[in-house]
């Protein structure tokens, strides 16, 4: 599955797990038949994912399949909970803890069943991904890009680590509409991918390793020459001298100018726009209402006059402050960049990297850069973090307000490496590092 997709079944998981645990706990069906439907569904995927797997071996044939385990485990916690419903016939007042128990372990249920599905094939001729009836495959000598993709995510809770785990998926190209997701680490996912990921490297003869490559593979894929490698001299100026060229009409080849993408305007200067009118609505209910927001929260001798009316007056400021920082923060800039797009854009060069925001230019030197990585948690989704060579840290904001992230990502990667040392080879080139927390 590819992100996007695994993304849009998440999401779609909750809404049916909530409504499977409405069925059974406020009870639509009795709790028997229930029960016996996740059992029967359950035997019947996996019996088929059974066949299919034996249907795709063959001599010369490389098979990574996941264990079905945490879809087992899980179905086993939901008969559970049907037979104490049998059993017990607990009161309307117990069934809410029902319906958390059926929503929980449903979403568990379902978060695990494409893991559990879905399996890979490498034979002599090409890559294929199967969940059950459905497959898509890679010809070997068509796929001209791989990179693995890694993602750490740490759980906090009041700044203690108390779970962190990594997820790692290799990706393979062919072309620039044609992609597949190899999943090579997952919480809770059993099976040994190395056998597949060998094969893939020995079979794939033509493609380009590494998310680095990414640059020089676009523009194969486009007939152009690839940047950084350009036979011309790369021109010696100034962060702002290049900043200046990059405004004009045509830049350097070795250069790469990502301008703010027309699509990513709109929705974000309404989102902000009507986010600003919200708190200016929600400031001014609060003075004309006297309501108080948080009371439980607040000693109880502010809740008297004359602390009560600046406890009012101090809540509707901080909503009216609020508006003025999404208005002059976020609103006024994309407005400004729906006016000048054309002033609006991340520049990449052998030299520099440089977001430039109308006058406002962020940048700095590459080689002053030691590694890259990604992050997530900003305004915009993902950040692109520059490790300095300083020990501090730069970050950029830029989501997918310049295409997608990947891209950037890799156009830096590609421009630091002229800086540094040679890194150890690994087998699929430098990996896509993120992490989340």
């Amino acid at each position: 599955m590819s992100r996007r997709s695994q993304v849009l079944f998440g999401a779609a998981s909750i809404p049916i797990a909530g409504g499977l645990a409405a069925v059974g706990a406020f009870p639509l069906v009795p709790p028997l038949v229930f029960g016996a439907f996740f059992l029967l569904l359950t035997i019947v995927l996996l019996v088929w994912h059974q066949l299919a797997l034996r249907g795709s071996r063959g001599d010369g044939v490389v098979i990574f399949a996941r264990g079905p385990w945490p879809v087992i485990v899980a179905l086993i916690l939901i008969e559970g909970v049907c037979a104490f419903d049998i059993l017990l016939a607990p009161t309307d007042d117990v069934r809410i803890w029902l319906f958390l128990g059926y929503f929980l372990l449903g979403i568990g249920y379902l978060g695990f069943l494409p893991s559990a599905l879905l399996f890979w094939v490498a034979d002599n001729s090409r890559l294929t991904s199967q969940a059950l009836a459905f497959k898509r495959s890679l010809p070997w000598q068509e796929i001209d890009l791989m990179y693995l993709e890694s993602n750490e995510t740490t759980q906090k809770q009041y700044f203690i680590t108390v779970a962190k785990w990594k997820d790692e998926q290799l990706i393979v190209e062919a072309g620039p509409r044609r992609s597949m997701q190899v999943l090579v680490r997952s919480p809770l996912a059993g099976g040994a991918p190395s056998p597949l990921l060998q094969a893939i490297r020995a079979r794939a003869k033509y493609a380009a390793v590494g998310i680095d490559q990414l640059p020089a593979v676009q523009a194969r894929r486009r007939g152009l020459p690839s940047p950084f490698t350009s036979p011309q001299p790369e021109p010696n100026v100034s962060l702002q001298d290049a900043i200046k060229m990059a405004r004009g009409p045509s830049i350097p080849q070795s250069w790469a100018r990502f301008p703010v993408r027309r699509g990513i305007i709109w929705p974000n200067l309404m989102i902000y726009t009507v986010l600003a009118i919200v708190a200016v609505g929600c400031g001014i209910f609060i003075v004309a209402s006297g309501t108080i927001v948080g009371l439980d929260q607040l000693p109880k001798d502010w809740l008297v006059e004359p602390q009560r009316s600046l406890v009012l007056y101090g809540e509707g400021i901080i909503c009216f402050g609020l508006s003025l920082w999404f208005f002059f923060s976020f609103t006024l800039r994309w407005l400004r960049t729906l006016q000048h797009p054309q002033d609006y854009f991340f520049l990449v060069t052998p030299r520099y990297v440089a977001e430039v925001k109308g006058q406002k230019v962020e940048g700095l030197a590459l080689a002053d850069v030691r590694d890259i990585h990604r992050s997530g948690g900003g305004n915009y989704g993902w950040q692109i973090i520059l490790e300095m060579r300083n020990r501090k840290k730069t970050e950029y904001d830029v989501g997918s307000n310049y295409g997608p992230a990947r891209d950037l990502y890799a156009y830096i990667l590609a421009a630091l490496n002229i800086h540094r040392q040679a890194q150890p080879s690994a087998p699929f080139g430098p990996a896509m590092r993120g992490d989340n927390g």
